[in-house]
């Protein structure tokens, strides 16, 4: 049985609205739990680049980097190293009012992809040195 998986809009109504900015710095096992319980599935797919369509839209975007940035910190807190989704460079423009990029990924065929597979083996043009 597929699970569905909270919307964009649910983590900005989580992050923006039932909680309070306190809570985002402060260690609180409960807290972490609570993000685990309803976010968990989530985060997993968005670390594995499964939640591109979100970046159409200003809003998608911003739940996804609260999903890769923010529940990651409660997701891995106390581990020795940091998430695998914070360590990879953000799949999108810096700066929102910069054009999303076009062409697909050349390995999954998602947009701006930075799924583990992908950004460990690059085509040979785009390798760094």
């Amino acid at each position: 049985m597929k699970t569905t998986l909270p919307a964009a809009s649910e983590v900005l109504a989580f992050w923006f609205h039932e909680t309070v900015p306190r809570q985002w710095w402060q260690r609180d096992d409960s807290f972490d739990g609570m993000i685990a319980t309803r976010f968990g599935a989530l985060h997993e797919a968005a670390a594995h680049c499964e939640l591109h369509p979100w970046r159409a839209t200003p809003s998608g975007r911003l739940a996804e980097i609260i999903v890769l940035d923010q529940f990651s910190r409660n997701l891995h807190r106390d581990q020795p190293a940091p998430s695998p989704a914070t360590l990879r460079p953000w799949p999108w423009p810096r700066w929102p009012w910069l054009p999303v990029p076009t062409s697909p990924c050349h390995r999954c065929n998602a947009p701006s992809c930075t799924c583990p597979t992908c950004t460990a083996n690059p085509p040979p043009s785009t390798k760094l040195p």
